[in-house]
């Protein structure tokens, strides 16, 4: 769950509204929703060498 991972890298360069990352945010919470007894959403600081932020999409759930 870090930025530029999803959402993509790809999606972000349309935009931050684009129909891509409504795409990946709809697919992230779909995903989440269908969790029958437990959830545990991670994220590493770094994806090869590269610093990376929390998603989003994390924020926009009140988790981060």
């Amino acid at each position: 769950m870090a930025q530029e991972v999803f959402p993509s890298y790809r999606a972000l360069q349309r935009g931050p509204r684009s129909r891509e990352v409504q795409e990946e945010r709809r697919s992230c919470f779909v995903a989440i929703t269908r969790a029958r007894e437990t959830l545990t959403l991670t994220r590493a600081r770094k994806y090869n060498g590269y610093s990376k932020k929390a998603s989003q999409f994390l924020a926009e759930m009140g988790l981060e």
